[in-house]
């Protein structure tokens, strides 16, 4: 069973959980009980990426890479040697720290070097966290194709009226917000030339032609460091692996909306962290970690430094995960929502609870009190003005929670909850 840090262990996992933990789902082959396809989390496909859960090993035959769960970190996550062998003692049932411990060991043993001291290792993780982006990749050439792609992507999505909604009904983004992050829509997928991309050129290993460069169709999210430049792009597919880190990205962290602010959130998506920007840019900084298993790079660490850090991952055994990963800031503090408000951020919003709220209690060290209840005057006083903005105003969204607000009429509990959500709606303007 998964715990909070600084608690006994961690619950056991072996590749087949860990695909699971993010949301990609395997099927067993007919013929072999043991063997579990899936698509791929670095290239996608369908059932390209082969796993054995018993020896914990994985094949994929697009990327003709695999091996144990340390390359699966160090392949699919990027991580360096330490960071990866820290991961898997953790999915080995180790707690954070005895994981760290047996990773520095484990190094050790294998340089053959006894005399090796832990400042030496801890140096060279930090050399190797400096850049994520790999040699093989010429990032001059790589940033001036990605800030195209962006910049078309969102004209794209402007004049894409079906995703504009949902970005506002589904995860409560305004239309002021998708143009200051520069969201974007690809309508299809693309291939390009690796090597235009400054992408070091690669053979497939069935055809022996050269590999293309995949953007899949779906949403474009930019990312931007810690020195607010743009470093990665990812696309959210809404298939079965519903996120695509395009090739040649950085891994790190990705920052949005003020890094002078001395205070920060970090979320595990992009479009959590977004949110956050935009219901509270004044505040703290929203950072995205991209994905549960990641650590937090140098460049995050050194920004971060002694500053507040609320710890708001999702309310589930990945989010426990992440915050295993970044509890060693100093000035962290774990301040995951409840899981009976919704399991991240977004879901929160959505369900009525003042996220604002949320962070403001965490910078001041009290307890969250996450949703305030409505006395009998403002609820009168809002079911006014909902029905009066419809009679004026047509919503579709408003419209929907009216409907769910009269068909609630009764159950107190469900009532409240719906009034909830539609004074957050009137909030975001």
């Amino acid at each position: 069973m998964a715990i909070y840090p600084g608690g006994e262990n961690l619950r056991i996992m072996n590749i087949n959980d860990i695909l699971k933990s993010r949301n990609i789902t395997t099927v067993a082959k007919k013929a072999k009980t043991n063997e579990f396809c899936s698509p791929c989390p670095k290239c996608g496909g369908n059932d390209r990426f082969v796993i054995w859960p018993d020896e914990n090993r994985w094949y994929c035959r697009q990327c003709d890479e695999g091996g144990n769960l340390v390359n699966f970190f160090m392949i699919i996550d990027g991580m360096n040697e330490l960071e990866a062998l820290e991961q898997y003692f953790i999915c080995q049932g180790k707690n954070a720290t005895d994981a760290a411990d047996a990773a520095r060991l484990a190094i050790k043993k294998q340089a053959g070097d006894p005399h090796k001291t832990f400042v030496a290792i801890k140096r060279e993780k930090k050399a190797a966290t400096q850049s994520k982006k790999s040699s093989k990749v010429d990032a001059k050439t790589w940033l001036e194709k990605a800030a195209t792609l962006i910049e078309w992507a969102h004209k794209q999505l402007l004049n894409n009226q079906e995703q504009l909604s949902w970005l506002q009904n589904e995860r409560g983004l305004t239309l002021e917000t998708v143009k200051r992050c520069k969201l974007g829509w690809n309508p299809s997928d693309l291939y390009r030339d690796r090597n235009e991309w400054g992408l070091t050129e690669s053979l497939h290993k069935v055809t022996g032609k050269p590999k293309k460069l995949w953007i899949p169709a779906g949403l474009i999210i930019p990312g931007y460091d810690a020195t607010g430049n743009l470093a990665r792009v990812k696309i959210r597919t809404g298939g079965a692996i519903k996120y695509v880190l395009l090739s040649g990205s950085e891994i790190g962290a990705a920052f949005y909306g003020d890094r002078s602010l001395q205070a920060f959130a970090v979320v595990e998506s992009e479009l959590d962290a977004i949110l956050l920007y935009q219901l509270a840019p004044d505040l703290v900084c929203p950072l995205s970690s991209g994905s549960a298993a990641i650590k937090p790079d140098t460049a995050a660490l050194e920004l971060i430094g002694g500053h507040m850090c609320l710890l708001m991952f999702d309310a589930d055994d990945a989010g426990v995960k992440a915050a295993v990963n970044w509890h060693n800031l100093t000035s962290s503090k774990l301040w995951i929502i409840p899981a009976k408000y919704g399991k991240d951020v977004t879901e929160a919003h959505k369900n009525g609870v003042d996220v604002r709220q949320i962070v403001e209690a965490g910078l001041k060290g009290k307890e969250p009190l996450a949703r305030r209840e409505l006395t009998a005057d403002e609820q009168t006083q809002l079911i006014n003005k909902a029905y009066e903005r419809q009679c004026n105003r047509p919503d579709p969204q408003l419209s929907a929670l009216i409907g769910e607000m009269e068909a609630a009429d009764g159950n107190n509990v469900e009532f409240m909850r719906v009034l909830n959500k539609i004074n957050s709606f009137f909030a975001q303007g």
